[in-house]
């Protein structure tokens, strides 16, 4: 046992554990806490999942964070809104807590891990048996990190005030010399979805991409503290310009990406095989129609596709009870009762390669996606009526990129 493992299991010293927990089905955040003395749980509460947070719940919980309140006692925390729980049970003693973040610290202790490292590669670098990660109240996935974490940087000399300190001593400053632009920059870019360029000092494109939250994303090449890839290394040292534009929704920008790939050739792409892709999902399928929120206001995204035909993409106001033309005509298309829709301003043609891409976005997001299958009997307008009510939903319009069945 280390020098960190003998103060942690000693007696008298606390750690409060905190998890919290998003459930997707009522849209609220839980959580558990547990209290440990000398490394023994002598205290748990598991909050009620239909009212996390009614009175006798937060004032036990108070009572437990309390007890970590005096030096050299630590609170450690994982899952969203931990801080705001905090704040809101603790007050203004929240600065007097010695808090480990329990995620940014085990990615700080493991270089080989990426800064984004989701909870199932975490807990497999630190050899926690799991299949995967489903955030619960029964899991003690997380109080076994937490013990290997103690373990591990004990195991480095460390002692709790280094410990605690360890993510802030890997960040550093964005590096923005080479680059005609500035932090003050970055920080004001959309935090929405879109496609970006980033061009050398001879103004050669060097690198396309997307993402769906474009700030977040440009950030990450600058921050010291995002270990990138050999290739955003590349990418980073040659930046001096960037050009970007805002699209609709994540699908859009994959199909924004592919396009700018091939149209301009970048010079650090690695272009998109889609010859490969088609080989890949060649299967039959039904033509599928994809609902995404947008980032425009009062707009959805409705993608149409199959592995046959040409993939269209239709920007909709969905606050008609008539479907537009436009969509009548797609849906038309797809089940074989019209020609080739005419393009306007709001309806895209993104061709075979678009399909392909859609087909692929479709497959790896199935699940948490709203999508209709475009079939023969298919009723116009009760589809058109099924897509105004998700995209109207009170809860999917305050969630943009929370996906929901139709």
């Amino acid at each position: 046992m280390n020098e960190l493992e003998r103060t942690t299991f000693s007696d008298g010293f606390y750690i409060c554990l905190l998890e919290t927990f998003y459930n997707k089905t009522n849209s609220k955040t839980t959580f558990k806490v547990q209290l440990f003395n000398g490394g023994r749980e002598i205290e748990r509460i598991n909050a009620k999942e239909d009212c996390p947070y009614d009175k006798e719940t937060l004032l036990k919980l108070a009572e437990i964070l309390y007890k970590t309140i005096a030096p050299p006692n630590v609170t450690a925390i994982f899952g969203p809104k931990c801080f705001e729980l905090i704040k809101t049970v603790c007050g203004d003693r929240l600065s007097l807590l010695r808090i480990l973040d329990i995620r940014a610290t085990a990615v700080a202790l493991k270089p080989e891990l990426p800064a984004r490292a989701d909870i199932d590669k975490i807990l497999s670098a630190y050899q926690i048996p799991h299949v995967e990660y489903v955030p619960s109240v029964s899991s003690d996935a997380i109080e076994q990190l937490l013990w290997k974490i103690i373990s591990i940087a004990g195991s480095m000399q460390m002692e709790w005030d280094l410990l605690l300190s360890l993510p802030l001593e890997k960040r550093h400053q964005p590096d923005f010399s080479s680059c005609s632009f500035t932090k003050e920059t970055l920080e004001m870019l959309p935090e929405k979805p879109g496609v970006y360029m980033m061009y050398d000092i001879q103004n050669r494109l060097l690198y396309a991409g997307k993402s769906a939250n474009l700030r977040r994303r440009l950030a990450d090449y600058f921050h010291s503290s995002v270990r990138l890839t050999e290739k955003e290394q590349s990418i980073r040292q040659q930046i001096h310009s960037i050009n970007f534009k805002i699209v609709g929704s994540e699908l859009e920008a994959l199909l924004n990406e592919n396009k700018m790939i091939v149209e301009n050739n970048p010079i650090i792409n690695v272009q998109t095989k889609i010859k490969e892709d088609k080989n890949k999902y060649n299967e039959h399928l039904l033509p599928i129609l994809i609902l995404e929120t947008s980032a425009k206001d009062n707009t959805a995204e409705l993608f149409m596709f199959e592995s046959k035909k040409p993939a269209y993409q239709l920007s909709v106001s969905i606050n008609t009870a008539s479907p537009p033309p436009a969509f009548l005509k797609l849906i038309n298309f797809f089940t074989g009762k019209n020609s080739y829709p005419a393009i306007t301003r709001k309806l895209k043609n993104w061709g075979m390669e678009g399909s392909t891409i859609c087909l692929r976005f479709f497959r790896k997001n199935k699940e948490k996606l709203n999508w209709i299958e475009i079939t023969q009997n298919l009723a116009t307008k009760e589809s058109w009526n099924k897509l105004r009510k998700t995209f109207r939903t009170s809860h999917f319009k305050e969630t943009p990129g929370e996906y929901r069945y139709i």
